[in-house]
């Protein structure tokens, strides 16, 4: 599978995704993610948005189930200083949402000229893909995380 979130500080954040695909496939999962990313910049579909708002919503209820989880969401607010209002009206601002407040977000937050990839594999297979695309930096690390 593979999935994609944002990742959010109070002074920054990441946008990631992650997937697992055989070494030999490696090249065409960052060219297939390259081409997700560029969609989302420049269209994405109603039936998509339409499953992620109905996903983000039903889902909504159960981040408050625990005490925990409810802290944890309070403390979120105090940390990047979110209205007092912001949960009671987070269902009403997903159904607003609109295409072009996402493919601006997109456009806005998600800088192509700035994504890393990590990619863990069998060097001897991954690496000459790698270099394929010609417009990666590739640094190749060891098992303890030093330069090779």
């Amino acid at each position: 599978g593979i999935h994609s979130a944002f990742g959010y500080n109070k002074d920054s954040g990441y946008f990631e995704i992650a997937t697992s695909v055989s070494s030999k496939d490696t090249a065409q999962a960052i060219k297939e993610i390259r081409k997700e990313i560029d969609g989302i910049k420049t269209e994405i579909r109603d039936d998509e948005i339409d499953f992620t708002k109905s996903n983000l919503i039903k889902r909504f209820p159960a981040m408050f189930e625990t005490y925990s989880q409810i802290a944890h969401h309070l403390s979120t607010s105090l940390k990047f200083n979110l209205s007092e209002n912001y949960f009671d009206t987070y269902i009403n601002r997903i159904v607003e949402c609109k295409k072009e407040d996402i493919q601006t977000v997109a456009n806005n937050k998600i800088r192509n000229n700035e994504l890393i990839y990590v990619v863990v594999g069998d060097s001897e297979t991954v690496l000459p893909q790698l270099k394929e695309l010609t417009d990666l930096e590739i640094v190749e690390l060891g098992a303890e995380g030093h330069g090779i």
